[in-house]
Parts: structure tokens; C-alpha cells; sequence
């Protein structure tokens, strides 16, 4: 993230050589991690870190799943931070004006808990998913179309609300999904590598958007135009940024994530098929179903003629 942050005071950008050696040095440490876990996991009598198997688990779901919520943050935290400039900065609110208007926040955060808490079982998350992101998107939108004289309940009110909402829908659910498609004992990893790339969403987010506010902002500058208004321009490319990336996590979810059901169905359903596969494996290893001692029908037929047979003769006699 500061390898980002970098890239716009580097005297010649990413051009600058220290920027270019970072950068090839991250990439290369990163690589090396994921083949080093795989030496430990293959090689070695230690458990690894990270299983790599995580990336792969549920044919890929669950690394989408990572890479959504990596998305949904991008669009999270920078956007409100660039609402709190926007109240403040483009429209002259102070401090408390600005934390009154942050209010339907916290409501919508309430209520999408409530929500997701009665709905998870009942919806298919894959729906959660993305609703949760179009709604966080459509909010980046509002403060994206918004002007310094807008009025604030005709488009930064539901940019506020719609936020929050929609992240509030999303990260629960992934979150449950998470813990559902890992192991037993990969619960604390794989809900800690959740946390981790929601960390890394937001500083990374937190980098490209200021970025993008600084390019436009010296760009609308050398067209002619004043700071109040070069600024707002800064703020709103910076909240489209935010709005591409939710929009693009629903082209992800749409296409690596369709399917995902209702979350008890599918919980209850691999409960009782991993049920019936252990009561079957018993049944097998014990050798409970011996053919020796259940009786062929020829067996039956032959000890019943031979009773007949017996009471024949002792009527004869």
C-alpha cells in the first residue's frame, strides 16, 4: 500500500527505480510464500501457515468468495471517507452537521443486521451476495453524481444509507460462508485470511482512490478550473472508483458464485449425507451384513422338505 502511495511524489512515478525494485521484490516474496507452504505441507511433517487447498476449496468458491469481499471494502471504507471530505470540504459543513448526516448509518447497520439474521435461512446467499453489492455501488453512485449544491436528501442521504446497507448484507453472509466451506481446523485460519484481504481491501482502496483524487484534481486545475471545483471533481472520481469496484465483485459473484444456496438447507443436507457415509463405513468395517450367516433360499427350501420328510416318516411308523 505505501509501494501505491509512493507512485504519486516518486520524481519519474512508477518509473522511479526504487519503485520498480519494491515492486518486483513484493511480488516475488508473495510467490515464494505460496511455494514455500507448499513445501512444508508436502515435504514436511509440520502443519503449513495457510493450506493451499483454501484457494481451491468448494471448486474455487471460496477464493472467490475472498476476492468479493476484497472488492466490497474498496468500496466500503474509502467511500466514506470521501463522503466525510465531500460534506466538509466541497460543502462547507463542520464537524457535528457532518456526524448528524452519518446517522442513517448506523440505522441501516442495525437493520441489515436484523435482516441478514432472519434471512440467511430462508434466501439463497448467492442473492445476499449480490444485492449487498449493487446496493453499495448504486450508494458510491449518489455521492458520485452529487454537486456542492445538492440537496442532502435527494442523493448523499441514500448514498449514506445504501453503503452501509449493502456491505452489512454482504460480509455477514460471506463471513457464515466462510467458516462453512473450511474445515474444523481451518476455522481460525480461513476467517483470519478473510479479516486480512478486508484489511488490505481497505488500504489498497484507500491508495487508488486518493491517487485517483490527486490525478483529477491536477488535471481539472490545468483545464481552467478552480480548486472548489477541480475538487468535487477529485471526490467524485473517487467515488466512481468505489462504485466500479463493488459492480465488478457482482460480475465475480455472478459468475463464480451462482448457486450458492440457502445456508441450514445446505448445511443440513451434507450433515445427513456425511452421516449416512460414516453409518455405511461402520457398517462395512465391522462386518455387521455377514452373507455366510443369512440363509439362501435353496438353504430354507432344503430344511423345509427335510422337516416334511421327518414328519412323513413318523406318521408311516
Amino acid at each position: 500500500m505505501d509501494l501505491i502511495r509512493q507512485t504519486d511524489i516518486a520524481p519519474n512515478g512508477w518509473k522511479t527505480v526504487y519503485i520498480i525494485a519494491l515492486l518486483v521484490l513484493s511480488i516475488a516474496l508473495t510467490v515464494l510464500f505460496f511455494f514455500w507452504e507448499h513445501y512444508v505441507a508436502l515435504k514436511t511433517d509440520n502443519p503449513p501457515l495457510m493450506r493451499l487447498a483454501l484457494w481451491t476449496r468448494a471448486k474455487g468458491r471460496l477464493a472467490a468468495l475472498y476476492f468479493v469481499s476484497f472488492l466490497a471494502v474498496m468500496g466500503f471504507i474509502p467511500a466514506l471517507y470521501n463522503a466525510t471530505l465531500f460534506f466538509q470540504e466541497v460543502q462547507s459543513i463542520g464537524s457535528v452537521g457532518t456526524m448528524l448526516l452519518f446517522l442513517p448509518t448506523e440505522v441501516a447497520g442495525i437493520i441489515c443486521s436484523i435482516l441478514v439474521a432472519l434471512l440467511i435461512h430462508r434466501i439463497p446467499a448467492y442473492w445476499l451476495v449480490v444485492i449487498g453489492l449493487l446496493a453499495c455501488g448504486f450508494g458510491d453512485m449518489c455521492f458520485a453524481i452529487s454537486e456542492k449544491d445538492t440537496n442532502y436528501w435527494k442523493l448523499p442521504f441514500h448514498g449514506t444509507w445504501l453503503i452501509v446497507f449493502g456491505v452489512d448484507l454482504f460480509l455477514p453472509t460471506g463471513l457464515i460462508f466462510v467458516s462453512h466451506f473450511s474445515l474444523p481446523d481451518e476455522y481460525s485460519v480461513a476467517s483470519g485470511l478473510f479479516q486480512t484481504l478486508l484489511r488490505l481491501g481497505s488500504s489498497i482502496g484507500l491508495a487508488l482512490t486518493s491517487i485517483m483524487f490527486d490525478s483529477q484534481y491536477k488535471i481539472s486545475l490545468s483545464d481552467g478550473r478552480n480548486q472548489e471545483e477541480a475538487y468535487l471533481e477529485g471526490i467524485q472520481t473517487s467515488f466512481w472508483l468505489s462504485a466500479a469496484g463493488c459492480w465488478f465483485g457482482v460480475i465475480v459473484a455472478v459468475i463464480a458464485l451462482r448457486g450458492l444456496g440457502v445456508f441450514g438447507k445446505d448445511q443440513e443436507q451434507d450433515n445427513r449425507g456425511e452421516k449416512t457415509r460414516d453409518v455405511e463405513g461402520q457398517i462395512r468395517n465391522s462386518n455387521l451384513v455377514d452373507s455366510s450367516d443369512t440363509p439362501t433360499p435353496t438353504a430354507v427350501e432344503k430344511d423345509q422338505k427335510n422337516c416334511k420328510s421327518d414328519s412323513n416318516t413318523e406318521e408311516m411308523m
